[in-house]
Parts: C-alpha cells; structure tokens; sequence
C-alpha cells in the first residue's frame, strides 16, 4: 500500500483542464492546482448534515471540522467517482449524489489551489467512520452549523466556501437535493 503522500492525483490549469500527474507530496510542496470533491450528507431521518472532524493524522488541516465529506481526485479519475469511492471509506455508506457546483478556491494561506466540485448525498445508513481520514462525525441542522461557523478558525476552508456557497444559492439548489 503506498503512503497518502504517494498517491499519483491529477493536476489541472487555472481552466480546470487536466495537464499531468503528480503525487500528492509534489502538488504540496509546489502548489500545483488540483481537483477534490466535497460531499454533503444529509441523515433523511431528520434532515441533518452530518460533519466531521478530520483525523489528527492527516497532513492538510488536522482536527479541524469539515462540513463535507471527501478528498483528492487520482489521477484519471472522475469528479462522480471520486465522489463515490471517498463517501464510502470516510462515512462508510454507498448513496445516489447530485451534483451541485464547481468553484475554485486559491485563497487558502500555504494551500495549493484547488478546483472542488460539491455534491449533495441522504443517507440512513449508520456512519462507519474511517479512522484514519475522520476522528468523529455528529449531525447538526444548518442553523446550528450557521452558528458554529462564525468561529471559523475550527473549520477547513474548503468546507466553509462550499457551505456559504450552497445556502447563499439554496433555492437554485433545492429541487435538485429533494428527490434524492
């Protein structure tokens, strides 16, 4: 098994084109532009979000709460498979997605730029939370994560900029989320 750092991912251009391979530890060390997935999901029970704290292991953001689950897009793969293959290792579950949008976020202090497409999931599943990707899960409404994110220092970025950007455009969005 090689090391996260290892992982061969897709780099792209400012354009989101897909220029070459790299391992992970190069797009680190020289701020190569690349592509993740954010995953929002929802308990359908009582329409909560789940959000997770990232493992202490993790190089990019330990400890820190994401509102999302997801990651780093391998080289050749796609945004919809990534998505699928990061929601079931970190939250242990397989669920229908829609996706919702794409922004590209450069603003990050010592964080490599990043193109990040966002999808919405429901499960009612129980979480199987992937040790070394996520050290705890909760639910919470989007009032209440409303509230928590004011203190944003807690929270990876990549998760407040997808979050302010879906409920700042949510009614665009909520036909999409509803029947899934």
């Amino acid at each position: 098994m090689i090391s996260e750092a290892q992982e061969i991912i897709q780099i792209v251009d400012r354009q989101n084109n897909p220029i070459r391979a790299a391992t992970r530890q190069e797009m680190r060390d020289k701020l190569l532009i690349h592509r993740t997935t954010l995953i929002f999901l929802e308990n359908r029970k009582n329409q909560k979000l789940y959000i997770s704290k990232r493992s202490q292991l993790k190089k990019w953001c330990p400890g820190l709460w994401d509102l999302a689950f997801g990651g780093v897009i391998q080289y050749n793969e796609t945004y919809e498979q990534n998505a699928q293959r990061e929601l079931l290792e970190e939250a242990g579950v397989n669920e229908k997605m829609v996706p919702l949008f794409t922004f590209y976020q450069d603003d990050v202090p010592l964080s490599a730029p990043v193109w990040c497409k966002v999808f919405y999931a429901k499960t009612d599943q129980q979480l199987t939370l992937q040790k070394e990707e996520v050290d705890e899960a909760k639910e919470m409404s989007f009032q209440e994560i409303t509230e928590i994110i004011k203190n944003k220092s807690q929270f990876a970025p990549d998760g407040l900029r997808a979050f302010e950007i879906f409920t700042q455009n949510f009614k665009e969005y909520e036909n999409l989320i509803k029947n899934i």
